[in-house]
């Protein structure tokens, strides 16, 4: 299929009670791993790659260009419904290099700032994306990493929110409700009523950062509240890390060290690891709803 917008992959998923999935990559195995649980399970996927835990410098100077091409490349030929994200970047020019290197959605990390700053940097963001056929998510409120944080000053507030969607004019909101970032120990509790008054306000797709931790009993709730996009990273590199480690620990003897990195055989290291992530992310698919789903797109 032709790359998809993701603002329709959005609306389709939101008007038909299921979300699609970000699963966050940090290399080509990781997103090939993306793709090919997408096509196993017929179902929508947002490919990308984030630039919130990545060197800055190297993002810049090396890492924006060859990520957004070889994404843009892979969506392209897939058989299931494909949009290239560029996730969380703090730097303007960032955004600019990434929407001229094939990703076709952004998110400007923002919410750090004060609500009239961001407001006014992401109308600059929103201003170059529409005009390049690409579209933004935008956040307000904070997510705390790590661990759950009690400061209810970090949550969405509702109203809040439509201000800065009606001026903004956004694409789809990322909310703070009681989700953590890179939260790997248990599970947090979200505030689903705090999620649905958001949806009274908001017509837009939502969506939830920090997957890992949300309650799975949790996510079909999300989805009828307006979350037509769960971002998924931490578990994702938990899995790949400890199967790829467990696997050098475990290995005989190696004669040609070639055939354990890179070669993509059975041996390949890198690929045990990607194929272990593979089946984490159909149990997500199906967790959102989202297998054969396909065919709800044109």
């Amino acid at each position: 299929m032709t790359l998809c917008n993701m603002k329709d992959l959005l609306l389709t998923a939101k008007k038909n009670s299921f979300a699609v999935g970000y699963f966050e990559a940090w290399d080509m195995y990781s997103l090939e791993a993306a793709a090919i649980a997408a096509e196993k399970e017929n179902a929508p996927i947002v490919l990308g790659f984030g630039g919130m835990t990545v060197n800055q410098n190297w993002l810049g100077n090396f890492g924006i260009e060859p990520l957004g091409k070889y994404a843009k490349k892979v969506a392209e030929n897939l058989k299931v419904p494909a949009s290239v994200y560029l996730n969380e970047v703090y730097d303007f020019n960032h955004i600019v290099k990434g929407i001229e290197s094939g990703f076709n959605a952004v998110l400007f990390n923002s919410s750090h700032l004060s609500l009239e700053k961001n407001i006014i940097e992401t109308k600059k963001v929103v201003e170059f994306a529409h005009k390049n056929k690409a579209h933004v998510q935008g956040e307000v409120g904070s997510l705390p990493e790590f661990e759950s944080n009690e400061d209810t000053s970090l949550l969405t507030n509702p109203n809040i929110a439509k201000q800065f969607v009606d001026e903004t004019k956004i694409d789809f909101l990322g909310v703070s409700i009681g989700n953590v970032h890179m939260h790997s120990k248990g599970k947090y509790t979200p505030n689903l009523k705090l999620l649905r008054e958001i949806q009274k306000k908001i017509e837009l797709p939502l969506v939830i950062h920090g997957t890992t931790g949300f309650p799975e009993n949790k996510i079909s709730d999300a989805i009828n509240s307006g979350v037509a996009m769960f971002q998924v990273g931490t578990i994702l590199k938990e899995n790949f890390y400890n199967s790829v480690k467990n696997a050098i620990i475990n290995s005989d003897t190696i004669d040609n060290i070639h055939d354990y990195v890179g070669s993509r055989k059975k041996t390949d290291f890198l690929e045990i690891g990607k194929n272990k992530i593979i089946e984490l992310l159909s149990k997500y698919i199906k967790l959102f709803n989202a297998q054969n789903k396909k065919d709800y797109y044109g």
